[in-house]
């Protein structure tokens, strides 16, 4: 697994320096998450109904942010990232659905990366203070988007838009959209004007974390304080978010606080020029040419190519380099800075000893950042000699699979590689190559990575052998595109359980509607490698009744096999408070043939 696959916090797409904690981390990164969203017309502004809050006046400010990220499956262990801001904000009304929101004083506190401070903070907001921003609602008082005048960056749009949300006020058990999940709204009044919005999921959106399985809102409130006359005095508002994987392990623990204090009149804030002014949904920034610089700066925190290839070079051999989290994000973050950085960083391959980790470091760093140039230089340094005469070339090669928007020369690299690979890589070419078309894929581009498939599809149908069969089906599930699911299904029963193994792997990353069964049908496959297999392409899945059921009859089944036994209690734990899921575990707590072990976990969670 790369170095690299970092988490991308975006579960709240507009937290405040929105581009520089929640989103900003992994933009370094990948270079689809640092390209803003294209701007578009927010909804209409309300109309007379709407009900607004007499939010009026000057208002001291407290801001919170802190997000925790476990990154141990890639090699990073935990991430964490915080931020404190204290402001002075100006509140004033101007008309039905609309809030004129400035910034009249503010001062970051702190700011942090990993265990380190994040420098260059002190002026993020500056391109903000004085500005007047709108912010806008909907008839039922919903947040809906901001006009910002221009000149206002994007790290400051995002603070501003997590302000406006926490300012909205939409009607009592009406459901309402917010980036995490499909909420309701429950309103309560408590005297002396005091009135409180809770909200609970009631759907949760699929996690954008990989591995993460559900997201849990553990609170979420807003409190409102209201002096005699009905003028808000104050605002206080916490939540905390956590997405959780299979087990119910936190992978992303997120809190937001933000706190609000009437402390005076509002001083008569300039109306904004009606020209130039764009208007912006939740989650999208107006265009700012100045803030992926700034934020790549930041982030690379004074690192420059020499300090940077002279750290992988003194410690490439070993593999260990120093504070190796935050050594990669400032990497990164240079690369896509400066294209002399990446000449220097290809260049640094082939100094370092043939099968040292350094060089997989290298390929890591070249691949994940995914800009065109940095592109092109892992498609040199992989077409060099150095590089085909690495004892690790066929996993160095791979590497192509991790671009996550495959550039033409990217491609063309893929297709002829894996159309005549060197003696000992052609397993390896033809992963890589179904890895690029499923990049591809992701990408919306179906028909082209359908064509860069084709010789896959090409191959399985060729082959003569199980092992061969085996290979070819692994390569073409590589794309995980659900047009080769008829072509792999029809594998599944062959008499080699090497190729039903592979099957079940190369279903893992269908969304085809069929994908799913078959996996659970080979679960109960005679073999044993096969079943896990199975279950491992299972896991991360939702799994409903039909499924739940059959995991039910492979419980009390003969001959099964202790490894499987503890896949299938792995795959039921997360639903071990439902009657099916209850009822798999304690059809497996009744058998006689389980281990100490596995029976102590089966009592452990109730079975």
């Amino acid at each position: 697994m790369s170095h690299l696959r970092l988490v991308s916090l975006r579960s709240r797409a507009v937290l405040a320096l929105g581009v520089l904690f929640a989103a900003g981390l992994a933009l370094c990164v990948r270079p689809d998450h640092l390209s803003v969203s294209p701007v578009t017309e927010a909804a209409p502004a309300a109309d007379e109904t709407t009900p607004i809050l007499d939010l009026n006046g000057l208002y001291s400010l407290r801001f919170e942010s802190r997000q925790w990220a476990d990154h141990t499956d890639s090699g990073l262990g935990p991430l964490e990232t915080g931020l404190t801001v204290e402001a002075r904000l100006a509140l004033e009304p101007r008309g039905p659905g609309r809030l004129a929101v400035a910034l009249t004083k503010v001062r970051t506190v702190a700011g942090t990366l990993a265990t380190g401070a994040l420098r260059g903070l002190d002026t993020v907001f500056d391109d903000a203070v004085d500005r007047v921003v709108i912010a806008r609602y909907d008839p039922r008082g919903a947040f809906v988007g901001l006009e910002v005048p221009p000149g206002v960056g994007e790290a400051a749009q995002g603070f501003f838009q997590v302000v406006a949300g926490v300012l909205q006020r939409t009607a009592e058990g009406v459901p309402e959209e917010t980036v995490l999940a499909r909420v309701d709204a429950v309103w309560s009044a408590a005297p002396p004007g005091d009135l409180r919005r809770v909200r609970h999921p009631s759907a949760d959106p699929a996690p954008r974390h990989p591995g993460a399985t559900q997201v849990e809102l553990p609170r979420s409130e807003t409190r409102f304080e209201s002096a005699a006359d009905g003028r808000v005095i104050g605002v206080h508002h916490g939540e905390t978010m956590r997405l959780l994987d299979e087990t119910g392990r936190a992978l992303v623990v997120d809190h937001l606080t933000v706190d609000l204090r009437r402390v005076g009149e509002t001083p008569r804030l300039k109306r904004p020029p009606i020209a130039g002014v764009r208007v912006v949904g939740p989650g999208q920034f107006a265009p700012d040419g100045r803030a992926e610089a700034d934020l790549l700066r930041t982030t690379a925190a004074g690192l420059d190519a020499e300090t940077m290839t002279r750290t992988i070079r003194l410690h490439g051999v070993a593999g260990r380099v120093p504070d190796l989290s935050r050594f990669l994000f400032r990497a990164a973050a240079l690369l896509r800075l400066e294209p002399r950085a990446v000449a220097a960083l290809a260049d640094t391959y082939a100094t370092l000893p043939a099968g040292a980790p350094g060089r997989g470091l290298v390929l890591d760093l070249l691949a994940q950042v995914g800009t065109e140039a940095t592109q092109q230089a892992l498609v040199r340094v992989l077409d060099s000699e150095a590089a085909r005469q690495d004892p690790r070339y066929d996993v160095h090669v791979q590497r192509i699979g991790f671009v996550p928007d495959p550039s033409r020369s990217l491609v063309e690299f893929a297709q002829a590689f894996a159309a005549d690979p060197p003696a000992g890589a052609e397993k390896a070419a033809a992963f890589g190559l179904g890895a690029v078309a499923g990049q591809v894929a992701r990408r919306g581009r179906t028909a082209e990575a359908l064509a860069l498939a084709a010789p896959l599809r090409e191959a399985l149908d060729d082959a003569e052998t199980p092992s061969a069969r085996a290979e070819a089906l692994r390569a073409l599930g590589n794309a995980g595109l659900d047009e080769h699911f008829i072509a792999i299904r029809a594998h599944a029963d062959a008499s080699a359980p090497e190729v039903r193994a592979a099957v079940a792997a190369a279903v893992r990353k269908m969304g085809h509607p069929g994908a799913r069964s078959l996996l659970v049908s080979l679960a109960g496959d005679a073999d044993r490698d096969v079943a896990l297999a199975a279950f491992d392409a299972l896991r991360g899945q939702t799994l409903g009744a039909t499924e739940l059921e059959a995991f039910a009859g492979l419980a009390g089944g003969e001959g099964l096999a202790e490894a499987v036994a503890g896949a299938l209690v792995n795959a039921v734990a997360p639903y071990r408070e439902g009657p099916l899921g209850r009822r798999v575990l304690a059809t497996l707590a009744a058998r006689g043939d389980l281990s100490p072990g596995l029976r102590a976990r089966l009592e452990a969670l109730g079975g």
